[in-house]
């Protein structure tokens, strides 16, 4: 299952959670869709999922809770052996105890090692460049938020440079026509009324 089936068409899912990072981890995670499907008839709406509806089964709710919920996402998966467990499974009786032997090559086995070591390499590697571009998004944002209330700094402080200056032009110009309006009428020479003529003597 690790080399075709269910992670190719969930890893947009489990590639952006650093701790899922070895076949066996993502063989867990993907059952945990799996059995989400089964048990409400529809995929997750989104991963890592916040809370489960009712599930028929406390024990169904148990093993998606340690599959996809936020804790388990960031976390880690736990192991099959973990998983196996508990009690949706370990409550299941086996009519056999015999244990399923597969008579495996060498070859083979050495050709899946290196298929296991360049799948999780590819993984990991994938899963850094997510990581990186996650946090230059971030920082990018937090400076362009920086950026934009430096501008609003500015612009403010230009408004009110603006609008100091017009009224300081503005208090200039009454000033200035106070002043003249004072210096035209102190300059105009007073006129007095003519004296009137002395009346003649001589007759």
């Amino acid at each position: 299952n690790s080399l075709l089936g269910l992670p190719s068409f969930y890893r947009s899912y489990f590639s952006q959670f650093r701790k899922i990072n070895t076949l066996e981890s993502v063989d867990v995670h993907c059952f945990g869709h799996l059995l989400y499907e089964m048990t409400y008839g529809r995929p997750p709406d989104s991963v890592p999922v916040d809370s489960f509806p009712p599930a028929p089964s406390m024990a169904v709710v148990a093993v998606l809770e340690s599959t996809l919920s936020c804790e388990a996402c960031k976390n880690g998966m736990p192991t099959i052996s973990r998983l196996l467990q508990m009690p949706l499974f370990s409550d299941v009786l086996l009519t056999t105890s015999e244990k399923p032997q597969f008579k495996i090559p060498t070859k083979l086995k050495e050709a899946l090692r290196i298929a296991k070591e360049c799948i999780e390499k590819r993984l990991i590697e994938e899963q850094k460049q997510i990581h990186q571009h996650r946090r230059l998004t971030r920082a990018q944002s937090h400076h362009g938020s920086e950026e934009e209330r430096k501008k609003r700094k500015i612009l403010a402080r230009k408004k009110s440079k603006r609008s100091a200056l017009e009224n300081s032009e503005e208090h200039s110009a009454k000033y200035s026509n106070s002043n003249n309006s004072a210096g035209s009428g102190a300059s105009s020479p007073l006129t007095s009324p003519s004296s009137p003529t002395p009346p003649s003597t001589s007759g």
